[in-house]
């Protein structure tokens, strides 16, 4: 039995420390400046399945040192989207931005989104998740304590308090839900390589634009070897799949 033991400690074990060896290798690779040693660990690290805002942050600092701007950005975003209030990331990814050969001016979301938006990213998915478990627990205690006290007084402001706990709850039930909807939607999409925006999901469209590597955009359709994609400026463009990566 203590044999079993001691192989199922070791099972859950060794894989974490394999891990944390790789990425403490691959730390001492990137601060060496030897970086493509570095990408090749990292890889070995996604290949084994494990993925971290850490490791996305870490792959994305190795490109932007590899003047490769487009999967920097990528691996930022992918960052972010784990960890939306992240100082760090956004402030990466606005140094990446900087150095992008763009043309897209970006037409900012209508204010009350941009306001929830950073309100939501205020804490994590789970933390919401935490804080409506918490306000439900206390609706409920108070919810008895309303039964079996007798004085109006008091049941007045039991009361007040109660709504005030509803209003917690819902507040963090969408705040979680928004958080939630932003992880796992991969609408999103970062180009890695230059390429070209057209009319139509046709070579024989009107070709619009070049778009350089790192530009941000939300898939909106497939076909075939084409995306519908919103770029930042809100316009509606056709462009192939081969150069364009989901977050």
């Amino acid at each position: 039995m203590k044999k079993i033991l001691l192989f199922v400690i070791l099972f859950q074990v060794l894989p974490v420390w394999s891990q944390s060896n790789l990425m403490q290798r691959a730390f001492d690779a990137y601060k060496n400046k030897k970086y493509k040693n570095a990408l090749v660990i990292y890889d070995s690290l996604m290949n084994q399945g494990y993925y971290s805002k850490e490791l996305y942050y870490n792959i994305g600092n190795t490109y932007y040192n590899l003047d490769s701007l487009g999967k920097a950005m990528y691996y930022f975003e992918k960052a972010l989207k784990l960890d939306p209030a992240n100082k760090d990331i956004q402030h990466n990814i606005y140094l990446t931005d900087r150095k992008l050969d763009s043309d897209i001016v970006k037409l900012p979301d209508f204010f009350l989104n941009r306001w929830w938006t950073k309100f939501c990213d205020v804490f994590s998915l789970n933390t919401w998740t935490v804080f409506v478990f918490f306000f439900s627990i206390i609706l409920v205690l108070i919810a008895f304590f309303y039964w079996f006290y007798n004085k109006n007084e008091i049941k007045s402001f039991i009361k007040y308090i109660s709504l005030l706990l509803v209003f917690l709850i819902i507040v963090s039930l969408f705040a979680a839900n928004n958080v939630k909807k932003r992880i796992y939607n991969n609408n999103s999409a970062i180009l890695i390589k230059p390429d070209s925006v057209f009319s139509a999901p046709d070579f024989r469209s009107e070709k619009l634009y070049d778009l350089s590597p790192g530009e941000k955009m939300f898939i909106l359709d497939s076909l075939k070897i084409w995306y519908k994609a919103e770029l930042l400026n809100k316009e509606k463009v056709w462009i192939k799949k081969r150069n364009i990566k989901r977050i």
